[in-house]
């Protein structure tokens, strides 16, 4: 599928802010490390805060791209990858945040952003940052406007992903080994997925 101008001009930007990106996650842990506060209170999260609306997407996505490369399914440790804090969590906690702010992503970006936490092995609220913000948002426009048919299709694949429906068989090994079966909120979301999906469709 072509990218429409939009999306490449996003990409774009994304590449552009990546090093920034990647040093103000690093420094944002560092003040995490040296003293816990209320994540508002950081530096780094107010820098990040009144940043441009274009810094502020990327940020989320690159935070969704780390964190679906630490729990892709092809990975060895897929089973437990989030059994450390040396990976970025209270990044994680500021992309969550400003998903809740509503930063202005395309259907385009947020079906990209589900398709790679697709990867992963264990697609689960537990240990999977932003998935839950998401799938809200999704709800959101939803209640606002048509989906695309593209994120339609994604967030169907998400809610069986969940449910442990069609899975790979990498990720029903994973699921077979661990002992996986969803928690009460992974259960909410897919039932909202589903609701989502019952509205009416739009052809782009």
């Amino acid at each position: 599928m072509k990218k429409s101008n939009e999306a490449v001009k996003a990409s774009e930007k994304k590449s552009e802010a990546k090093p920034e990106i990647e040093k103000l996650v690093r420094e944002l842990e560092k003040q995490h490390d040296k003293e816990v506060k209320k994540l508002k209170e950081y530096q780094t999260t107010q820098t990040v805060l009144a940043a441009d609306p274009e810094f502020k997407m990327a940020f989320v996505q690159h935070i969704v791209d780390v964190f679906s490369a630490l729990g892709a399914e092809t990975r060895r440790n897929a089973d437990y990858w989030w059994g450390t804090n040396a990976h970025p969590w209270t990044g994680a906690k500021l992309a969550e945040l400003l998903i809740k702010k509503r930063v202005p992503f395309s259907d385009d970006a947020l079906t990209e952003m589900f398709e790679k936490l697709l990867g992963m092995a264990l697609l689960t609220t537990t240990v999977v940052p932003c998935l839950e913000e998401l799938i809200v948002e999704a709800e959101k426009r939803a209640g606002e406007r048509d989906l695309s048919s593209r994120l339609r299709k994604v967030l169907e694949r998400v809610a069986g992903a969940i449910a442990g429906k069609n899975l790979s068989p990498k990720a029903a090994q994973i699921w077979k080994k661990t002992e996986h079966a969803p928690v009460a909120l992974d259960r909410k979301l897919v039932a909202r997925i589903e609701g989502m999906l019952t509205g009416p469709l739009r052809l782009d």
